[in-house]
């Protein structure tokens, strides 16, 4: 026997292949597909192999990032708050009158009171330019992107132009798209919302402001804007942020007509009127 027939063997691919364990990192893949690479006689049979174990590789990995994604939304779940439907919709009836109205969670409540819990577990969300498709249709997408690097997406389709209450073009497009980013996000996370409280008195939805408050609230405001110059335009841009209409005549008793009034007299005892 010569010494050649006693020296070492190079490994076989096969058994360079099975040496790699399951958790094997990217480095250790390539070094394993160099070796394999290197060995005398591989050919282009090396190239189909590194591709063959790299693609394990990524699959391995989307597995593992899928897998954390679901463990972190399982995790969050049960720590999301329930939203008070703190929005209202009115509808006018015929003749400019007064036909109803609805309530509804607020994007802005909704952001407030999930995003902090999502940061906490590693979730981001994203949305996407709406599509305008035929007809009157209009589709939002949500990205939804885990640390682990997991993403998912969700959509939601609504009429393109939200013909309820009053409103003008511009502004019914914009509460499409507002109404799909609310609901494609609740039902993602599976957020639940819930009315205001009405104490049991089973009123439901408060009624208007009366004139008589409408004038009132117009009275205040025309004061401060003697004083403070641009404050009306100011009201009315907080108006529409936090109540969702920029006419005084649209508020409803309660909990709205409170915060105006909080508002107004804070905004008084700063510029010295009583």
């Amino acid at each position: 026997m010569s010494a050649q027939d006693l020296a070492p063997r190079p490994p076989t691919q096969l058994a360079l292949i099975e040496s790699l364990p399951d958790d094997a990192s990217l480095g250790q893949i390539l070094r394993v597909a160099l070796a394999v690479a290197l060995q005398p006689g591989s050919g282009s049979g090396a190239a189909d192999v590194i591709e063959k174990l790299l693609a394990i590789k990524y699959r391995d990995e989307d597995r593992q990032a899928a897998r954390a994604f679901a463990a972190a939304l399982a995790e969050l779940q049960p720590q999301l708050p329930r939203i008070r439907k703190n929005g209202l919709i009115s509808y006018p009836g015929k003749a400019g009158g007064h036909a109803g109205a609805a309530s509804f969670a607020r994007w802005d409540d909704i952001h407030r009171a999930c995003m902090p819990l999502l940061a906490e577990h590693g979730f981001s969300c994203s949305f996407g330019a709406p599509e305008l498709l035929g007809g009157n249709a209009l589709k939002v997408t949500m990205v939804v992107s885990h640390t682990s690097g997991h993403r998912e997406t969700s959509s939601m389709f609504v009429p393109w132009l939200d013909t309820g209450g009053s409103k003008s073009p511009a502004q019914a497009a914009a509460s499409s798209e507002s109404l799909a980013m609310r609901h494609v996000f609740l039902k993602f996370f599976n957020v639940l919302t819930e009315d205001v409280d009405d104490d049991g008195s089973g009123k439901g939805v408060p009624d208007k402001i009366t004139e008589e408050e409408v004038r009132q609230i117009d009275d205040i405001c025309a004061a401060c804007e003697q004083r403070e110059s641009g404050f009306i335009p100011r009201f009315r841009k907080w108006l529409k942020a936090e109540m969702q209409t920029e006419m005084v005549a649209d508020l409803f008793q309660g909990e709205q007509l409170a915060a105006v009034r909080d508002k107004l007299r804070e905004k008084m005892t700063a510029l010295g009127l009583k």
